[in-house]
């Protein structure tokens, strides 16, 4: 139960580290919105870094792979104290400021901070030994197989192949459909498939 270590694989604002004694975080002031009453753009947002999409690890590479995404959160307490209310979730926050800002400047800035990856993530020396940019975030989990190939299908319909070692893309289709679930692989008569949902 001893705390060794942590680090963030992704860009995050809530923190301003951890407290190397219990592993806690040491929560960055400005993020604390419910006691000084500001607007809180908060990076990762409720979704965080990396959802339910499957990550995988290979015994091989010694590698994590996560699919991980960048989705800010705008986050203001709501006026004269929470209020139970039907139409969105009952957090005491007033959702109202989480949509998309106003401005088309702002627009543009929120659409810019929106990002999905695929992180080859080495645990022990917890760093990113490689990144793949994705055109969006919310994408699919990950399948790595013993043949040093991941299998990655995107928010956007495409499925990817990739090298385990280096992220190099050796196979692209067009699945026209989103895809959320991570790839599975099994074998018939000896011939293995890949298949996704």
């Amino acid at each position: 139960g001893e705390f060794l270590s942590g680090k963030n694989y992704v860009y995050q604002n809530w923190a301003n580290g951890l407290d190397p004694l219990t592993g806690r975080p040491i929560y960055n002031p400005d993020g604390l919105y419910t006691l000084n009453g500001k607007f809180w753009y908060g990076i990762p947002g409720p979704l965080g870094a990396h959802n339910f999409m499957a990550m995988a690890y290979s015994p091989k590479t010694h590698l994590v792979y996560i699919p991980a995404h960048q989705i800010p959160f705008g986050y203001k307490n709501q006026v004269g104290g929470f209020k139970p209310h039907a139409d969105s979730w009952n957090v005491g926050l007033d959702m109202t400021k989480n949509g998309l800002p106003d401005t088309p400047e702002a627009r543009t800035a929120y659409i810019k901070d929106l990002h999905g990856w695929l992180l080859a993530w080495d645990p022990v020396k917890m760093e990113t030994v490689w990144k793949i940019d994705h055109k969006g975030p919310w994408n699919g989990g990950i399948l790595a197989t013993g043949g040093d190939l991941l299998f990655q299908g995107l928010a956007n319909g495409e499925f990817h192949a990739y090298d385990a070692t280096n992220g190099s893309d050796l196979y692209k289709f067009d699945a026209q459909s989103g895809i959320i679930a991570p790839p599975m692989t099994y074998s018939v008569n000896g011939k293995q498939y890949v298949a996704v949902e």
